[in-house]
C-alpha cells in the first residue's frame, strides 16, 4: 500500500497517518541525536549561547532529517534541492518554537539540556505536519 496522502476520516488514511508519524518519530531518533550531539559540543567544548547553540543543532539535523524522511518516511519524493528549500522553509516555525522556547527556559535557568527536551517535543509535532502536507504531499 503507498502511503499517499490520507483521506479524511477514513480508517485507512488514519493508518497511512499512524505509520508516517512512526516513521517521522524514528527518524527523529537519529536527527535528535544530531541535534544534541552538536548542541552539546558547542555548549561544552566551545563556550558557545545555548541558543545558538541549540540552532546551529536544528539546521544540521534538519539536513539529516530531510534526507531520511524522504529515503523512509514518505512516498513522496521531491527533487532533492528545492524539496531541501521547502523542507528548510516549512520546519522553519519548528525553529522559531524551538529557539523561542530554549530562550525562555534557560532565562528561567532552566538546564539547557531539560529546555531542549521541552523544546524539541513541542517542535516535533509542527515539524511533521509541516512535512506531510507542505514538502511531501503525494
Amino acid at each position: 500500500m503507498e502511503d499517499g496522502p490520507p483521506v479524511a476520516g477514513t480508517r485507512a488514511g488514519l493508518e497511512v497517518l499512524g505509520r508516517q508519524f512512526s516513521r517521522f518519530l524514528a527518524v527523529g531518533v537519529v536527527t535528535t541525536a544530531v541535534h544534541y550531539g552538536v548542541l552539546i559540543a558547542l555548549v561544552e567544548a566551545f563556550d558557545i549561547n545555548p541558543v545558538l547553540g541549540t540552532t546551529a543543532g536544528f539546521v544540521a539535523a534538519v539536513f539529516v532529517s530531510y534526507i531520511l524522511n524522504r529515503r523512509y518516511t514518505f512516498d513522496a519524493r521531491p527533487t532533492f534541492g528545492p524539496g531541501l528549500l521547502k523542507y528548510y522553509a516549512s520546519v522553519s516555525m519548528g525553529l522559531v518554537i524551538n529557539a523561542g522556547l530554549m530562550a525562555l527556559l534557560t532565562g528561567w535557568s532552566v538546564n539547557y539540556l531539560l529546555a531542549q527536551v521541552v523544546a524539541s517535543g513541542a517542535a516535533l509535532i509542527w515539524n511533521f505536519f509541516a512535512a506531510r502536507f507542505l514538502v511531501f504531499r503525494g
